[in-house]
């Protein structure tokens, strides 16, 4: 047996070689003074402040663009090989262990000359099958060695003119309203309002015949969150009590360009299973036309660029929500926020946070005195300056986004609260099921209880969907399907309709069309006015429960397992 035990120290010698290998490298990789976080290099400071300086100069804003995916890169990418080495290096040591154990057993000799002799032919053929498992692992050893050694990056990597005009980025910064008004980049759309921009979009289709269908594409996996599209990329979520995945598909063919599952670095928290009908994925993504942001019923919010790379990773949870996290993103500027309303006002653990868009980082946080909600915040833009809504009883609030600070707030929200608030020329307007709808000046500070709210009218109120206006009339979508019009200038109920069907997706607005979809994926197309017209309906084939997106020429719905875009192919 003297061949076997050299044959395991054999073994250990490699992994225990190995081992030391990898930690030089490790070592030399952690020590080197490169890798600086994007945001600390003194270069990419200097390039800002030029451009701040000449924002019109593209020579600069291109400088400034590549430097920063040049830094991100060699950062995010040191940290991933730093983790691979880790894990190279426990192998390493798992093997050498295991082998030095091996090596030290006795066997007592044979001494039947017989059995010796059959013994020396089957020493032999173990003589054969050491070398190889030397071999062997030898060989898958350095070849993870090598792998480590290759992604490590000898120098910041210059990418290509094609990487830096890649489709769907933006120059330097976050987008401005404008542009933002011409997206579809959360869920709802700008000011979460459900109002398509003015693209040109086809009113009838059916899925089954193929009839204005340009394209629909298998889910892996499951969510009840609502695409976002940001010019030819529409970004949509998945997830079960295993995987939390992120799709980004090409908005023109249907392609699935990348999917990728959240990096998970360490243990993965604990949480409550969710409702069936809110699941693992119901918060919609946001994005800024450079990263999409992602956020599960697990509390996990992440960020990935427009090629598929986890730029971030944070993790607030386990929230204490009744019926799963739902929730959705939405952005400022620079800032992300999330509404983490969760518990009851009496044990308080509710707060508004903005995370930096590019590190994850907190830039401010403020506490809430609420219950839990599953309304998301919606960001809208004031004469007063921009606010962000949010829905928790007791009270309708609104909030600054650049610092956090309480603006305003009206106590009129009782009980469960899920559709979210919207606005329109200087109001806001919350619904709540059972209580009704309030119509509140937006331009109060404080308290505005007594002397903002202009009407309230408790006909109609959904439990589930989120309200529309149209500018002259409100437009309530209950979920057994019982569409109420109210009057914005006065408060007063216009017209009641019973549709058939159950709704969950909130309604839209295509010029003076709304779109109705039920849990069947049959959309109904109401006259938007002062009296009920109901135009024809479209049948999707798939069953339906987030609400609609848009982009040039395409609507686009999530049904049950596909993505339909909507338009001409």
């Amino acid at each position: 047996m003297t061949g076997l035990r050299a044959t395991w120290r054999s073994i250990a010698a490699i992994a225990v070689v190995f081992s030391f290998i990898v930690l030089i490298v490790m070592l030399g990789l952690y020590l080197r003074p490169t890798g600086e976080d994007p945001l600390d290099s003194a270069k990419w400071q200097d390039l800002k402040r030029e451009l701040s300086d000449r924002p019109a100069d593209q020579v600069v804003a291109d400088r400034l663009r590549k430097l920063d995916l040049d830094l991100r890169r060699e950062y995010f990418g040191r940290r991933e090989t730093i983790r691979l080495g880790g894990t190279l290096l426990l192998i390493g040591l798992l093997i050498a262990l295991v082998a030095i154990k091996r090596s030290d057993r006795r066997i007592n000799p044979v001494v039947d000359p017989l059995v010796m002799e059959f013994s020396a032919r089957a020493m032999d053929r173990k003589v054969v099958r050491s070398r190889w498992a030397i071999g062997i692992t030898g060989l898958l050893l350095f070849g993870g060695m090598a792998y480590l050694l290759a992604a490590v990056p000898a120098e910041i990597p210059v990418p290509g003119a094609a990487e830096l005009e890649s489709p769907g980025a933006v120059d330097q910064g976050p987008p401005t309203v404008e542009v933002l008004a011409r997206q579809w980049a959360s869920f709802r759309g700008y000011e979460g309002s459900g109002v398509a921009p003015d693209f040109e979009v086809p009113l009838t289709w059916d899925g089954a015949a193929g009839e204005n269908i340009a394209w629909k594409t298998a889910i892996p996996l499951s969510g009840a969150n609502s695409p976002v599209v940001w010019n030819d990329r529409v970004f949509l979520t998945g997830a079960n009590e295993k995987k939390e995945e992120v799709y980004c598909i090409d908005a023109k063919t249907g392609a699935m360009l990348w999917k990728k599952g959240l990096i998970v670095a360490g243990r993965r928290e604990e949480f409550d299973e969710p409702m069936e009908d809110t699941g693992y994925a119901a918060p919609t993504a946001a994005t800024d036309g450079r990263y999409v942001f992602v956020m599960f019923a697990s509390a996990r919010v992440a960020a990935f660029d427009f090629e598929g790379r986890q730029v971030w990773l944070k993790s607030f949870g386990p929230l204490d929500s009744s019926y799963g996290y739902s929730s959705s993103l939405s952005l400022f500027e620079d800032k992300l926020l999330l509404q983490l309303d969760q518990g009851y006002r009496d044990d308080p653990k509710s707060r508004l946070l903005a995370l930096d868009t590019a590190t994850g980082k907190t830039v401010w946080e403020t506490p809430r005195v609420v219950d839990s909600s599953w309304a998301s915040p919606v960001v809208v833009y004031t004469e007063s300056g921009p606010q962000v809504l949010l829905s928790a009883a007791p009270i309708a609030a609104a909030y600054d986004p650049e610092t956090g600070a309480e603006l305003w707030t009206a106590e009129v929200i009782e009980g469960e609260v899920a559709p979210t608030p919207i606005y329109r020329d200087g109001v806001a307007y919350f619904v709540q099921e059972d209580v009704g709808l309030f119509a509140i000046l937006a331009s109060g500070k404080g308290n505005v209880t007594e002397s903002h709210v202009l009407f309230s009218n408790e006909d109609g109120a959904p439990d589930v969907t989120s309200p529309l206006v149209d500018g002259e009339r409100i437009y309530l979508l209950a979920t057994d399907g019982y569409l109420t019009c109210i009057r914005v200038a006065d408060g007063e109920t216009i017209w009641q309709e019973d549709l058939e069907g159950n709704y969950y997706a909130s309604p839209s607005l295509v010029g003076d069309v709304l779109l109705l979809t039920d849990m069947d994926g049959v959309t109904r197309k109401v006259a938007a006015g002062d009296g009920f017209k109901l135009l024809g309906e479209n049948a999707l084939g798939e069953k339906v429960d987030a609400s609609a997106a848009f982009g040039p020429g395409r609507i686009y719905l999530r049904g049950k397992k596909h993505l339909y875009a909507i338009g001409v192919k």
